[in-house]
């Protein structure tokens, strides 16, 4: 087995090269031009095809799964449940915040010079 690297000029490249009298890394040619859009037109057509070979396969596992989730019987109750944890947790997290800032304001009206130099904090 070989470890060079393949030739990528093809005879078409290496004729429209030797025209053009010039080393080119395309074609330049009328016929080369053609042969690029065909090329592409070859390309969008295949992922047309792959496109249409997925959509005729039918939804993904999850995506099935998104669907019978929102026709689930218990569905509602599910999410009431959720939406109640995220309560919980916004109302906690609330009051520690609540808790927290009483702390501050208790803590500079007990220390009236707190929070007006920071050196003399460092030494309090």
């Amino acid at each position: 087995m070989s470890l060079r690297k393949k030739s990528t000029m093809t005879l078409e490249k290496l004729s429209a090269n030797q025209a053009n009298g010039k080393r080119s890394r395309g074609i330049v040619t009328a016929a080369g031009r053609e042969n690029i859009l065909t090329r592409q037109v070859e390309i969008c057509a295949g992922q047309g095809q792959a496109l249409l070979k997925e959509s005729l396969a039918g939804p993904s596992p999850y995506e099935r799964a998104a669907e019978i989730a929102l026709a689930h019987p218990n569905m509602a109750l599910m999410q009431r449940m959720e939406e109640s944890s995220f309560r919980q947790i916004w109302r906690i997290t609330s009051l520690l915040l609540k808790i927290r800032s009483q702390a501050r304001e208790a803590d500079l009206q007990g220390n009236p010079t707190r929070g007006q130099n920071v050196h003399e904090n460092k030494a309090a």
